[in-house]
């Protein structure tokens, strides 16, 4: 079948795991977005990344490995480490401008 989405996205719990809460991201075909018209890159010129991410309750922290491969040139880079995050109300001005995308594009 035809990988007809940019990102997949599949979420599980295995209960009794310290990685209790997980998500696993891959890319899939890329497309380049100009201002004009936009095109899909071939696959064979593409990275793909793998990105898998879990809460661990005991640590109190997210963990996160991902690993980015071209099929011709191989592992491009990859990535590996903690983070924890917060959640924050905001209010009716949304995201303040210091934190905001350099450019942002309506898609549907």
């Amino acid at each position: 079948s035809k990988d007809r989405g940019l990102i997949r996205i599949k979420g599980n719990q295995e209960r009794g795991d310290r990685r209790s809460h997980r998500s696993n991201v891959r890319t899939g075909r890329q497309r380049m977005l100009t201002r004009g018209p936009s095109f899909r890159f071939p696959l064979l010129l593409s990275a793909v990344a793998d990105v898998h991410e879990w809460y661990d309750d005991a640590a109190g922290c997210f963990y996160i490995d991902g690993r980015v491969r071209n099929r011709l040139l191989g592992d491009i880079f990859g990535f590996r480490g903690t983070f924890v995050s917060e959640l924050k109300n905001l209010d009716a001005n949304g995201v303040p401008e210091p934190y905001r995308p350099a450019q942002e594009e309506a898609r549907w």
